[in-house]
Parts: structure tokens; sequence; C-alpha cells
């Protein structure tokens, strides 16, 4: 029984759909029924024939672990036909949806993630389901919502290809699925991070099941300081992990550059830029991690986010921090831990964590999602005032913030959703002079890169300019844009950022009254207000900026825009 948690599915199989021989998928599964929506309160695995040819099942066996279940002999499967897997005293209650078929010893589908195998009768992994109960939404995670297939003809995907059911009845038993959609190309295939098992092994994470084939070519990989690879080995039974063999040992806190190329997922589809990571041999005592962003407040069906950063010179496993809060007895409470897998977070490194990570993906630009981690959990933080507590596991602190909310900038009217950033990460944590909102031209949010007010020590003065001071937005892709770029000592500087033609006619605002960070820039695509595209000639840029110790300055220059279309 899965209790109050429910899962998220990841699906991978060992190369491509049909050519890996992928002929029966697992495409829906009910792991906690109660409280039901509309069906039974029964567990079942739904099973989908894709092969096109009548499949018998007999001696097939379906399992989390040791001593899976056996599927009795004389279950044959036509092309195309769904069968509802369950107990044997749950198909009286299932049968009504469609083929049912029962089984001694129904597989225990756990709360904590787990994986689910499907055997052919040779006892080989035919297909493989990985299970984490984080990523369900919400309000579905109570119970009573099945979890479906998304795309039938990228069943080896991983990437966003399992949701919760959209039936009004908690789920779709014995029929297609609600849900089935195909999976959007800008899903790319990525190389996330990696991590050593010891000096002489790597173990790269990939964001998809790999193509086996040319994941194995040790040619494809590259170590910088370079190192000869001996061996590498796709992990089963879900092939996102490759095992990489070396040859000399790695030095103990160095950092190595690992770069993969002409690989591809088992949809046959290439790797993206993404494609390089760092690793080397961590140490287990983390020191020198701040705190260094906390977005606590969010807007109405948002989740908090908060970010570290690693400001010493040695690799740190996250295994080894914990988060928590203080109690109204200024207790330290509601501890949790941050490395639910193994992740490192190296010297001049960000890393935020979250509940919710396709919120976070929405809502902020994340220039490293690599850098955003998705957990099951993190302490409440209120959004008045209330204290972060980053601790290692023996439970001494390691960093420690007490906020307020009046720290933001007094400009910002709403807070909901706008971070509160360091400013110098050198400098104390609870310096409340030492934090300011994020600016507006990052989202009001930078978990996972450095912050916008962040402080530079190479400014010495303001300075704003545009770049390129002729450009053509044209649609030949060559400088459509001009950017009005910025770099200020302080933070919590505002800007105004208007254009004028050259009869001193407004014709755009691209900023009013905007918080910027330290370095910034605004982007200006020659369209007016009204969206249309402005002539060739040239435009004179105004930008107004004040900051609230009172100082204020006018910047203005002119731009030229050409435009071949004209």
């Amino acid at each position: 029984m899965f209790g109050k948690s429910i899962i998220a599915l990841f699906i991978l199989c060992t190369q491509t759909l049909y050519g890996q021989g992928l002929k029966v998928v697992i495409t829906e599964i009910m792991a906690d029924p109660v409280p039901a929506v509309a069906l039974p309160p029964k567990e079942y695995i739904e099973l989908t024939n894709i092969s096109g040819e009548r499949i018998d099942l007999s001696g097939w066996r379906l399992g989390t672990g040791h001593n899976p279940a056996i599927i009795e002999d004389g279950v044959i499967l036509e092309k195309d036909s769904i069968i509802i897997i369950c107990s044997k005293e749950s198909v009286s209650h299932l049968q009504v949806y469609g083929r049912v078929w029962g089984i001694e010893r129904f597989p225990i589908l756990l709360n904590d993630s787990d994986t689910l195998f499907l055997y052919d009768r040779d006892s080989a992994i035919h297909h493989a389901v990985s299970y984490n109960p984080i990523i369900m939404p919400a309000n579905k995670r109570d119970g009573g919502w099945s979890l479906e297939l998304v795309d039938l003809k990228a069943a080896c995907s991983i990437q966003s290809n399992w949701i919760a059911s959209n039936n009004p009845l908690g789920g779709s038993p014995g029929i297609p699925n609600n849900s089935q959609i195909s999976i959007p190309d800008s899903k790319h295939f990525s190389l996330l991070h990696a991590y050593t098992l010891d000096s002489m092994h790597i173990i790269l994470v990939f964001n998809d099941a790999v193509d086996t084939a040319s994941a194995r070519l040790s040619e494809r990989y590259f170590l910088e300081p370079p190192i000869t690879i001996n061996n590498v080995v796709p992990l089963s039974p879900l092939y996102n992990l490759i095992r990489i063999e070396l040859n000399d040992a790695m030095e103990p806190g160095k950092i190595y550059n690992i770069t993969a190329r002409d690989l591809q997922n088992c949809l046959q589809q290439p790797l993206s830029t993404f494609n390089q990571t760092k690793t080397g041999i961590p140490q287990t005592h983390p020191e020198n991690i701040i705190i260094n962003e906390i977005m606590n407040d969010p807007p109405s069906g948002g989740s908090d986010y908060f970010e570290i950063y690693n400001n010493g010179n040695k690799i740190i496993d996250l295994n080894y921090l914990l988060v928590g809060n203080r109690n109204s007895r200024a207790e330290i409470s509601s501890v949790k831990p941050l490395g639910e897998s193994t992740r490192y977070l190296f010297p001049g490194d960000h890393m935020a964590f979250t509940t919710d990570l396709a919120w976070v993906g929405k809502q902020y630009h994340l220039k490293a999602p690599s850098q955003v981690v998705l957990i099951a959990d993190l302490p409440s933080w209120p959004n008045e005032t209330g204290n972060i507590v980053l601790l290692d596991t023996a439970m001494q602190v390691i960093d420690e913030l007490k906020y307020h909310e009046n720290w933001h900038s007094e400009l910002v009217r709403i807070k909901d959703g706008v971070s509160l950033e360091k400013i110098d990460p050198r400098a104390e944590t609870q310096d409340k002079n030492n934090w300011h909102s994020a600016a507006i031209h990052s989202g009001y949010g930078t978990p996972g890169y450095q912050n916008s007010q962040h402080l530079n020590y190479q400014i010495h003065d303001d300075k704003i300019w545009a770049e390129p001071s002729l450009f053509s937005p044209d649609g030949d892709g060559i400088e459509e844009e001009c950017k009005i770029k910025y770099r200020f000592q302080e933070a919590g500087t505002v800007a105004t950022v208007r254009i004028f033609n050259r009869n001193g006619q407004l014709l755009r605002q691209l900023a009013n009254n905007a918080l910027c960070g330290r370095e910034g820039n605004y982007s200006w695509d020659g369209r007016d207000d009204k969206g249309k595209i402005s002539g060739p000639g040239i435009y004179i840029i105004s930008t107004d900026v004040f900051h609230l110790t009172g100082k204020t300055k006018r910047y203005r220059f002119a731009v030229t825009l050409a435009n071949k279309n004209f």
C-alpha cells in the first residue's frame, strides 16, 4: 500500500522503442487508491501490447524486488490490447473497466522510491519503471489518482513521460490513457551531473536513457586534465547512468571537466549542448558553504526555494548537508536532508533546492537548470520572518540566516515571488545590509546561478551603454536587438529606460522604475509600444536612474537602426 504518498514514474528501456524488442509496456499504475476518487480503492498495474502481434504472457513476472509475482499460464495479450494486473481479491472490483488478471503476491509498491520490473519468461528485464514520491501534483498526493504514460511512442524516455491521470474517475484502467500526447522536441537530451565511486570510477547522470550502442564507446568521452578511459558501461535497468573506468587514479581535491560527445538517447535524439560537467573526489566534511538566496513567499500555487553557494575551494558532497529552521523555543527543528541523491557542489558554484521544480522553472529564468534540485521536503519558512539553518550530518551549524521581509527594497511593493539575494558572499550572512531584493531583469529570482545583486569588485563606477550602437532588426539573425547594458556600484538602483525618435517623440518605454541588479541589460527589438517595427534612422535612448540614497543621473545616447526591409 502506498499510504498518503504517490509515485512519479520514469520509464526506460535499453535502446529504441521497437528496435529494442520492447513489446509490452507498463502504461498505468494505481499505487495509492485511497481515498478513492471514483474508482474502486484497489491497486493495479496496466500493461499494453505495442508489438503489433499476439504476446503470450505466460511465465512473465512483475515485481519491485526479489521473488517477483508470476503471471500464470494462459494469459494471451492480443496486439494493441490492454490488460489490468491486480491481486486476485481485486479482480471482481476492476473487471468492469476492462480485461483483468489477478496474480498471487501482487507487488508491494513502497512509499519511498523504488523500481518496478517486468521480466519476460526467460527472466530478462523487459521493461523497468523507477518511481519517486516527490513529483506528483500537490492536489493529487493524498491518493485516488493513478499515474499514466504520456507518450506511448516514446515509452523508453524518462522526460516528462508520466503524469497524474486526468480522468475524472482518478484513472483509466483498461482503456487508452487520457494523458497520451507526444512529448515535445524541446525536451533536450542532456548530461546533468557526475559523481565518483572512487578514484578510478566516474558515474555520469543523464536526463534520459542513453542509446547503449553509442554510449559504450570510450572515444565519446573526454576528461580535462586528461586521463585515459579504459571502459564505459551503461548501467541497467534504467540506462540513464554511465560508469566510466579510468586507467589512472584521479587526484584528491582536483576538479576534472568531463565532456560527452556524439551520444543519443533511446529515441535517437542527439545530446544537446548541455554535454559537459565537473567531477572529482569530494570531502566528507562540508565547510565554507553559505546561504546565498531565499524565496520564502511564493504567489498562490508556487513553492519556496533556497540557494547555497560554495565559498571555499573544496568539492562538497550534498549527502553531508541538512537544512532546518528554529521553533518558538529557538531550537533547531524540521531538519531535512539536501542529498537525496549523490550530488556535488564545486567551488564557486550555486545550487538551489525546491519541492516544485516545474513551477520554479516556469517562474524564473533557469540559466543553469542542473543546479536547481528537486527534493521531497523543505522546512517551513514564514513570510514575515524566520530562520534558515544549514547543518552538517553531525547537526553542527555551518551557516544560519534570520531573515525579515523588511530587508526587501522599499520599491518592491508586492513581495510574492521576489527572492532575497546575498550581495557579498564574503560578508556576514546575518548582516541585513548584505541582502537585497532580486532585480526585475532576472525575473525577481536567480535560482542556481549568480545573484543579480552580486557584488562585483571589478566595478568602480556606474555606467550605461548601448551594444551594438548600430543594429538591424530585419530577420536575418544578425544584430537583431540593441541591448542597453548597465553596471552599478550599489544594489538597489532603479531605472526608467525610454526610446525617442529624432523628433523627440516617445516610441517605447522599456522599463519604468525597474529595480536593477548590479549588472544587466534591457533589450530593444526596434519596435514601438504598439509592437510596430520602427523605420531606419537615429534614435535616442534616455535612461534615468536613482537610488534611495538620493543619487540620480540621466544617461542619453544615440543608436542607429538599419532595416533592409524598409
